[in-house]
């Protein structure tokens, strides 16, 4: 991935063209702007997407990517309350809650549907 310069002459990953080109291809099934928990039970925005091959990718400003895992026929996806979805991977699990954004076209609930 191409880097670059900020202010602070930190490195930051510019975003990757081949998102771009997932996208224009129709591969990503959803993306959007969601709330994971971290291990220390704090709420942090990331940028999440679904691949129509079952990879989430999540970045924390479209740019860097912070992680990413693959669903299988291990992963459990819960919904146990409304607003917040469970994945359980064998080694990990992730809460996911709405966005603080009010974007309607993209919410838990949705995420919940295309993951079952």
């Amino acid at each position: 991935m191409p880097l670059e310069h900020d202010l602070d002459n930190e490195f930051v990953i510019v975003r990757n063209a081949s998102i771009m080109e997932k996208q224009k291809k129709g591969l990503i099934k959803l993306e959007g702007w969601l709330k994971k928990r971290n291990e220390f039970y704090i709420k942090q925005e990331r940028y999440f997407i679904l691949t129509q091959d079952g990879c989430i990718k999540y970045y924390k400003d479209k740019t860097l990517q912070r992680g990413s895992f693959l669903l299988d026929k291990t992963t459990k996806v819960n919904m146990p309350k409304k607003g917040r979805i469970e994945i359980k991977l064998p080694k990990r699990t992730f809460i996911l809650f709405n966005s603080g954004m009010k974007d309607e076209t993209n919410t838990v609930d949705m995420w919940f549907k295309a993951l079952k």
